[in-house]
């Protein structure tokens, strides 16, 4: 039947919950009453639903020609107005962009973890620090989500894996910011690593 699952009244309990609700960073699957309200009352005792763990990832990101496209430098003088105001605001913006041309400056931190069925988060709160492996320009962090749908079969948005049909998270930062190996970067500060 063709209704939200929130409106649907099952006749019986399911044995199994297949699940294509999630968006470039999984979160719209995590955060939303939708997912938990199925399982508690769809799902059989014992029941499964696919995926069953999604893993949240951020990392910084080197992707010039994106960022020069979305927070390039506006035209003082386009239509008589000054719209370099709109850069803060653009970069407090969250994105779904395709950072596979973009390169990472340091491993990946995991924001968050859940397995299916189970609580699922109202909200992911995390301080991480990435240590930069590489010299390059930060200009932004992304956000992928790697879910797994089977035994060894896992479905990932990985910005440096072959493309799919989702995209990352592009969080870009208001001005970027040069690394370099042994520099640390935190809510786009960077700083080096003390010895």
């Amino acid at each position: 039947c063709r209704t939200s699952s929130e409106d649907y009244r099952p006749p019986r309990r399911v044995d199994w919950i297949v699940t294509e609700f999630f968006g470039a960073s999984a979160v719209d699957l995590l955060l939303t009453g939708t997912m938990g309200d199925a399982t508690r009352r769809f799902l059989k005792p014992g029941g499964r639903v696919i995926p069953s763990t999604v893993r949240l990832f951020v990392a910084p990101f080197e992707c010039g020609s994106l960022y020069r496209r979305e927070l390039g430098r506006p035209n003082p003088k386009l239509y008589g107005l000054d719209f370099s105001v709109t850069t803060r605001m653009i970069a407090n913006t969250v994105m779904h962009r395709n950072l596979q041309k973009g390169r990472r400056l340091a491993k990946p931190g995991l924001l968050g973890q859940m397995r299916l069925p189970g609580d699922l988060p109202r909200e992911l709160r995390s301080r991480m620090v990435f240590n930069c492996e590489t010299q390059g320009m930060l200009h932004a962090f992304a956000l992928w989500f790697d879910a797994d749908l089977a035994e060894g079969v896992r479905l990932s948005t990985d910005p440096t894996s072959p493309p799919i049909a989702w995209q990352q998270l592009f969080l870009p930062l208001e001005r970027p910011i040069p690394v370099a190996p042994g520099h640390r970067a935190t809510r786009g500060r960077c700083a080096r690593r003390s010895s």
